[in-house]
């Protein structure tokens, strides 16, 4: 999953959500995974935790998507909510 990280910087005229959608169809295309299984995968690096909470707290779009990914999952997911925020779940080792 390392390779996931090399997708080139956004362009000027990219919406910052069309990056969430290449990565999941690019993990898809690497390891023939669902959707939920690429999402969980790619939340499970740090980096892209704080990507996805950082643009789920300031798109509406992103926000919905981190809701139903929250709704899909249950304790599973990565992120929840606090408040009006999302937040990176605290994972127990």
């Amino acid at each position: 999953m390392s390779e996931i990280v090399n997708l080139k910087p956004i362009g000027k005229n990219e919406k910052p959500e069309t990056r969430w959608v290449l990565l999941i169809k690019e993990v898809r295309s690497n390891s023939g995974c669902s959707i939920s299984k690429a999402q969980h995968d790619i939340l499970s690096k740090p980096i892209w935790r704080r990507w996805a909470v950082s643009r789920a707290n300031r798109s509406a779009r992103c926000a919905k998507e981190a809701r139903l990914y929250i709704r899909d999952l249950g304790d599973a997911a990565f992120l929840t909510k606090n408040g009006d925020q999302f937040v990176v779940r605290q994972l127990k080792l």
